[in-house]
C-alpha cells in the first residue's frame, strides 16, 4: 500500500511544479470526547498499533499508522480530502460535522452498554477496499491485547485482564 500526496510549488521562474510525496503509513484522525483523561495518548497509540497490525496482516506487509488528535471539522475535511485515511471518535456521540453521506461509519459499543465508551470508525464510502477490510477486522482491532490493556486504563478499570467485549455494526451517518 502506498499513500501519495501532491503539493504544487512554484519554481524560480514562477512555473508551478508538482511534487509527489509518498508514504507507506496511514493517518488516523482521532476525536476523543473525554478530553481530560490522562490515558488518552496511550489509548490513541494502542488503537493505531492495533489497526496497523490488522491491516498489515491483510496486506502481508507492514503498514504503519500515525494518529493525530484533531477537531471534528478538521477530521471531516481531512477525511474528504484524503489527508486522513480514517477518523476515530472515542466516547459518546459522533459530532455533526462527521455525519456526512460520503462517510461509512462502524460503531462499536461495549457489551456493558456504557455509551461513554463507544468507538466509532469512519472511512470514505468510496474507499471500498479499506471499507470492506474494516467491516471484517474492526472487532479484531478492538480485541487486540494492546488496545484492550490501554482501554482498561482509559476506563479506569483494574489492569487485570478484564476484557471488554464489543458489539460492532454499521451505523447511519445522517
Amino acid at each position: 500500500m502506498l499513500v501519495l500526496s501532491a503539493t504544487i510549488a512554484h519554481s524560480a521562474d514562477d512555473m508551478p511544479v508538482l511534487r509527489i510525496q509518498s508514504s507507506r503509513s496511514m493517518k488516523i484522525a482521532v476525536i476523543n470526547n473525554d478530553q481530560n483523561n490522562p490515558a488518552n495518548e496511550r489509548l490513541h497509540k494502542a488503537l493505531a498499533a492495533s489497526l496497523g497490525f490488522e491491516i498489515s496482516m491483510c496486506y502481508h506487509t507492514p503498514v504503519p499508522m500515525k494518529s493525530v488528535e484533531v477537531s471534528a471539522q478538521e477530521a471531516s475535511q481531512g477525511l474528504s480530502s484524503g489527508t486522513y485515511d480514517m477518523v476515530v471518535v472515542i466516547g459518546g456521540d459522533v459530532p455533526s460535522a462527521l455525519l456526512n453521506s460520503d462517510f461509512k461509519r462502524l460503531k462499536a459499543v461495549p457489551t456493558t452498554g456504557n455509551t461513554r465508551h463507544n468507538v466509532n470508525l469512519l472511512v470514505l464510502k468510496d474507499d471500498n477496499t479499506l471499507s470492506e477490510m474494516l467491516d471484517e477486522k474492526f472487532a479484531s482491532v478492538l480485541n487486540e491485547r494492546f488496545f484492550q490493556l490501554a482501554f482498561a486504563t482509559y476506563r479506569k478499570s483494574s489492569l487485570g485482564l478484564e476484557k471488554t467485549e464489543w458489539n460492532v455494526a454499521s451505523a447511519a451517518t445522517q
